[in-house]
């Protein structure tokens, strides 16, 4: 699983994103998030800077 986070001055955020009416904080493939993640730093370069973090789930 991955999440794209926002690094800003004054904090980190996570994009959520639309799926099936839900609101998810992760994506399943880096693919998806990396062109989500590019989509943003293209629309507000300026002030955020996306990136993707991988996320690790331990189950027992």
């Amino acid at each position: 699983m991955y999440r794209i986070v926002c690094q800003t001055i004054k904090q980190t955020k996570s994009l959520h994103r639309e799926h099936n009416n839900l609101t998810e904080k992760t994506f399943t493939t880096f693919q998806e998030a990396k062109d989500v993640a590019s989509k943003m730093n293209k629309e507000n370069a300026d002030t955020h800077i996306w990136s993707v973090e991988q996320v690790w789930s331990i189950s027992k």
